[in-house]
């Protein structure tokens, strides 16, 4: 999974972050666009679980550009409790990669209880901060949207609200399930990531279709 950086205006335009799988220790990847690498950014004091999604966002205090890691992966619903982690973004470009050795210099913890359990691998921020979105990955027909609202508060858990649902069209099986999201920075238009191909969804709140109410969307492959 990757992202683009947030800093096109300060920074080079073509750095993309990443991040491993399970497996891995807690750490994120910068990387340029045709693959050369920027240096690698230590998630300090945290312990990596699943790591399954990447979205850029402002900072949970608005103090400037982050980026946000979703340890959410519960393949088996064992997970009492899934985490996002959010930490400030460093500024990284071709001519400017990460320092060895370098961390982050703050993480936010934000615990999450889903209600029945789920395996999520899908996280969007919203460009003003006010909530986190994720989405459910699963063979069912409709694939369950969640709601984190703002404001959120580091080291506590909270339950999130269940939006609405959303099914991958003409899916079936393994090929209906959300491995990643990403929403554009005006907050126009959502991707959704499959198995079997990437769908996009135009949103429009005065139509009432927004990143975490997803009933009335078209999704069009792209």
């Amino acid at each position: 999974k990757f992202v683009r950086s947030m800093w096109p205006h300060r920074g080079d335009p073509d750095v993309l972050w990443l991040h491993n799988d399970s497996g891995d220790s807690a750490r994120l990847f910068a990387i340029t666009t045709d693959g050369r690498a920027l240096g690698t950014l230590a998630l300090p004091n945290v312990t990596a679980v699943d790591f399954e999604d990447l979205a850029a966002g402002p900072c949970p205090n608005l103090s400037g550009p982050c980026l946000y890691v979703a340890d959410t992966g519960d393949n088996k619903l064992r997970r009492e409790q899934l985490v996002v982690y959010a930490v400030p973004e460093p500024q990284v470009a071709l001519d400017h990669p990460l320092a060895t050795n370098a961390e982050a210099p703050f993480v936010w913890i934000f615990p999450l209880v889903v209600p029945e359990r789920a395996n999520i691998e899908a996280l969007v921020v919203l460009p003003d901060a006010s909530a986190m979105v994720l989405f459910e990955k699963t063979e069912a027909e409709q694939a369950r949207v969640f709601r984190y609202a703002a404001p959120w508060t580091p080291l506590f858990p909270v339950t999130v609200e269940v939006t609405g649902s959303i099914a991958m069209p003409g899916a079936v099986g393994p090929l209906r399930q959300i491995t990643a999201a990403d929403l554009h920075p005006a907050g126009t238009h959502l991707l959704l990531r499959g198995y079997g191909a990437v769908y996009q969804a135009h949103l429009d709140a005065a139509q009432g279709v927004t990143a975490d109410r997803l009933d009335g969307a078209e999704l069009v492959e792209v």
